[in-house]
């Protein structure tokens, strides 16, 4: 009997337990039924949070479940009371999240890896740094200490190098290389032996354009085996290739290789441009005074390069001026037209002075051999040569007179040529009136020869022009009796005539033969003449003339409008500019020559300057830009109007002479500064060149904020002026993760010279660009900030050899 009561007594203990739990127990029911069902985010979040007060072992599939939810706010709170689970399965789920979109779930996801750090945690760490974007790695790098970062940061160095290894050794490398030569090259057996262990799934990678981007990149990391690796890459077929070894043996900067570079300069590689530009550019990269003397060779030859061969003994001049000077200076004693201004540019630029003694030989000669000496002191003024230049300006040839003006123009307030430009003026004037004479009215023409019989058949007048067969034809003396039309023209046109009577000839074949027979005018000349509209974009004024000029008398006036501008001297009346700014070829000198003297006409009382036309000018510059959108002329003088034009070439011409100007035109280019909303670089690169600094600062500082194309000049203009007060609102673009000009940024924010922004650029140095990796070190250095950035050691193990060079110097001072 006691053991039948017994019985029942202790099945009922549980029993009685669960009843007195019930309560909790419903209560934790509802929480987890809330958890993954209710319908709004936040509901889900709360009761996520209040189970995790107290979790149970049941639980945490429930926290497992919300790591996948589709609100990032479900996701955080899961993953933030998850990551301190020691579950198998916790690395994995960890691992997974560390590619969530939202930042804060990623940042939760590194705790929980960092948290009870295992073997397995650290290698999706050390993967997700190697691999992921500069958001990841930037959370990763806050969150590890010095020596866990230098690990990832060698991780990385070591995936980087393994993926160069597969790209540059793809299966058909050695296709058209038989082994009997491949035994020839040092080390080319190893390479093809290592090419057979690696497995490719890729075909495109078989490409010689990607395998030069990959050698590139392999040079990069400046490691002895890379180094071995593209010196043998030099002996491949495929020039593409060559180059790529070329370009990366440059960016390893092992100075061993310098002579194998300059063999690639020999006979056998000559008619190869496209290895020996990358070449060159390597050479001068390695800093090799060795190459001066084949560089010097190739650009006397007129070899292909030899422009790149230029620049590169330019940029060599800086570290060996002696050797690279006498190469440069021979280049200009034996300077061609050709290339007189490209060797005079490279001297200018280097600041290199050469003797003067075969510049004068070659003048004394006149002729075509002064041409060239010309050329060369119109980028290089000599105020010495003054003389023998000015001997040339009655010179009978007309393009040695009007390269003569040009030289002489670059020497400001020179009296001969000032003397004698108001007369030479006057003549070209004169010469433009009577070869006006020989321009054709569009009114006239349209009377003679009907535009409608020269539209093609999709012009929409809805009848068949190739039907017109039995149209009575214009007769000589029909053509001769509108006036305004030379012989020459006529005879073409009753050619054409003729032509386009034949059977079954198209009227749009007619037009192109009538175009082809105009030899001496182009297709722009021979459609305003009449035969079509002109497309705005080709000629804006209908009822305008075009200058049937030969190409001597077309130099010369150019010639004499550029002095003009250059020496700011006031000989045409705005009549003038306005006719020269309605052709074509001239528009661009009538703005640089409006915009160097003001608006004043020749014969004008007011001789006090420019200031008061260019403060005129600023006072109607609103409506002059603004007219730019509806095609208007807008008001103020023709330099005003055209600054607001969109041709590139046009503003820039106007801008130089605004510039010639100085501080007088500052008012009307912040005028016009402050109403447009494109194409504005320019004009600050101008305001700066004026040091208008209290009036650009308010302006590049809204022009920074708002970003766009014209961020960068804005950014230049503000450190250029040491704008210290803007260092809240560049910092604050380093917060766009889309920023173009990322690493301008930081190099303005290291010139302005404000270490709170130390914060901000640690953060660079987590980038996922060398480039951008790059610019954070030397920002710092340049605040003084280097030596306490601990960050900066880890990169040591950098793949790319500048991040490495620049993070070792740090840590060494």
């Amino acid at each position: 009997m006691e053991r039948s009561s017994l019985a029942p007594l202790s099945a009922l203990i549980p029993a009685a337990l669960a009843l007195c739990l019930s309560a909790a127990c419903g209560e934790r029911e509802q929480l987890r039924e809330a958890a993954s069902k209710a319908e709004r985010p936040e509901q889900r979040a709360l009761a996520l949070q209040k189970l995790a007060k107290d979790p149970t072992p049941n639980d945490y599939a429930l926290f497992f479940q919300a790591t996948r939810d589709p609100s990032a706010t479900v996701r955080e709170v899961a993953i933030e009371h998850l990551h301190l689970d020691d579950g198998p399965r916790i690395p994995d789920l960890l691992g997974a999240l560390l590619d969530d979109p939202v930042p804060e779930v990623q940042t939760y996801a590194i705790k929980g890896l960092l948290h009870r750090l295992t073997p397995k945690k650290l290698a999706y760490l050390r993967n997700a740094y190697a691999r992921k974007g500069t958001a990841t790695r930037r959370l990763i790098g806050q969150s590890v200490d010095e020596t866990l970062l230098a690990d990832f940061v060698h991780a990385e160095a070591e995936m980087l190098w393994a993926q160069q290894q597969e790209k540059i050794l793809p299966k058909n490398l050695f296709s058209d290389l038989s082994m009997a030569r491949c035994r020839e090259i040092p080390g080319c057996l190893a390479l093809a032996t290592q090419r057979q262990a690696i497995q490719h799934k890729d075909p495109i990678q078989d490409a010689p354009a990607l395998v030069a981007k990959a050698a590139l990149e392999l040079g990069r990391s400046g490691r002895p085996e890379a180094v071995e690796q593209l010196t043998t890459l030099l002996g491949m077929p495929s020039i593409y290739v060559v180059a790529g070894a070329a370009s990366g043996l440059g960016a390893a900067g092992d100075r061993a290789t310098i002579p194998k570079l300059i063999d690639l300069l020999a006979e056998p590689y000559v008619p190869h441009v496209e290895l020996r530009e990358p070449t060159i550019a390597a050479l001068v990269a390695l800093d090799a005074a060795e190459a001066i003397a084949p560089l010097s060779e190739i650009a006397a030859k007129k070899e292909p390069a030899a422009e790149a061969a230029l620049h590169a003994l330019g940029r060599l001049s800086k570290s060996h001026p002696a050797p690279a000077k006498a190469a440069l200076c021979k280049a200009l004693d034996a300077a061609s037209l050709e290339d007189a201004r490209a060797v005079a540019e490279v001297l200018r630029r280097a600041d290199i002075a050469c003797d003067s003694t075969a510049l004068v030989a070659r003048l004394a000669q006149g002729g075509e051999a002064a041409l060239a000496p010309l050329a060369v002191l119109e980028v290089l003024p000599s105020p010495d040569l003054a003389t023998h230049v000015a001997a040339l300006l009655d010179s009978s040839d007309l393009r040695v007179q009007s390269a003569a003006f040009r030289a002489l123009s670059q020497l400001p307030g020179n009296p001969t040529l000032q003397a004698r430009l108001p007369d030479l003026l006057a003549r070209a004037l004169d010469e433009l009136h009577t070869a006006k004479q020989m321009w054709i009215p569009i009114s006239r023409v349209r009377e003679a020869w009907p535009e409608e019989r020269y539209v093609n058949e999709s012009d929409g007048h809805g009848h068949d022009h190739g039907d017109e067969q039995d149209t009575p034809p214009l007769t000589r003396e029909q053509l001769r009796a509108n006036g305004g039309i030379s012989e020459e023209q006529i005879e073409s046109m009753l050619k054409v005539q003729e032509a386009s009577r034949s059977k079954g000839q198209k009227r749009k074949e007619n037009f192109q033969a009538f175009l082809d027979r105009l030899d001496r005018l182009e297709m722009e000349r021979a459609e305003v003449i009449g035969l079509q509209r002109p497309p705005k974009h080709v000629f804006a004024y209908e009822d305008d003339y075009i200058a049937d000029l030969t190409d001597a008398q077309r130099d010369h006036l150019d010639a004499l409008l550029t002095a003009l501008a250059r020496q700011r001297l006031p000989l045409l009346s705005a009549e003038d500019l306005e006719r020269f700014w309605r052709m074509p070829e001239f528009r661009a000198l009538a703005c640089e020559v409006s915009a160097s003297v003001g608006d004043r006409s020749s014969g004008s009382d007011d001789d006090k300057g420019a200031a008061p036309q260019l403060a005129k000018g600023a006072s109607v510059a609103t409506a002059a830009a603004k007219a730019a959108d509806d095609g208007g002329d807008g008001d103020g003088f023709l330099g005003a109007r055209c600054l607001r034009e969109r041709d590139g070439d046009i503003q820039s011409a106007a801008l130089r002479g605004f510039l010639r100007q100085g501080q007088a035109a500052i008012p009307l280019l912040i005028e016009t500064l402050k109403v447009r909303t494109e194409q504005r670089a320019p004009i600050i690169d101008t305001l700066v060149a004026l040091g208008a600094k209290d009036e650009l600062l308010p302006l590049a500082r809204a022009i920074v904020q708002e970003g766009g194309a014209d961020g960068l000049s804005a950014l230049q203009a503000l450190a250029a002026f040491g704008d210290r007060e803007s260092v809240p609102t560049i910092q604050a673009k380093l917060d766009e993760p889309a920023l173009r000009e990322r690493r301008e940024v930081i190099e303005v924010l290291g010139k302005l010279g404000e270490p709170s922004v130390r914060d901000a650029l640690v953060l660079e140095l987590f980038s996922d660009q060398p480039e951008i990796r790059v610019a954070a070190i030397k920002a710092l250095e340049e605040l003084k900030l280097a030596g306490n950035v601990p960050q900066i050691a880890a990169l040591k193990n950098d793949y790319f050899l500048e991040v490495r060079r620049l993070a070792e110097g740090s840590a060494a001072n």
